[in-house]
């Protein structure tokens, strides 16, 4: 993943990455799972706008010989890769709604908050511990910026 590769030296701000893309992956020379792992050790938010075909409706399947429609492997793939950091996905069929989503992108990135907490299991070994945010304040939605970290390791210790 270049992004994550670019932006590590970065790490006293706060760093995002748009993402373009109709999700589907015809070239890459990482896998998936291995490009949401880096994603999720960045520590970087990534958000994606996803762009999406026109249903065709079933004569213009037939007659093109395509399925149509968005693609929903790759509307996953997109998910997969931004809502563990933090970010969001964008599903668009027309781009002039794609203004509108970086102006909502930019003005959430103004309205982040960020919360510390000491965990419970306290082992420095790399792995991933799942995190949960929850309110005390009926109707009230907290939407966390990750749904996880992976714990950092001691030097010399692993991989």
């Amino acid at each position: 993943m270049a992004a994550t590769e670019i932006l590590e030296p970065i790490r006293d701000r706060r760093r995002a990455v748009l993402i373009l893309s109709d999700g589907v992956d015809t070239a890459s020379k990482t896998k998936f799972e291995k490009a949401r792992q880096a994603v999720q050790r960045s520590e970087i938010q990534f958000f994606a706008i996803g762009i999406q075909e026109k249903p065709l409706g079933f004569w213009g399947r037939l007659l093109s010989g395509s399925p149509g429609g968005s693609d929903e492997r790759g509307d996953q793939y997109l998910r997969g890769l931004t809502e563990d950091s933090g970010g969001a996905v964008y599903l668009v069929e027309d781009s002039k709604r794609c203004k509108e989503i970086c102006i909502a992108i930019a003005d959430e990135l103004m309205h982040q908050y960020s919360l510390g907490y000491t965990p419970s299991h306290r082992a420095k070994d790399g792995e991933w511990r799942r995190i949960r945010i929850e309110t005390s304040v009926p109707g009230l939605k907290v939407r966390a910026s990750r749904s996880g970290y992976y714990a950092r390791q001691l030097a010399g210790t692993g991989s």
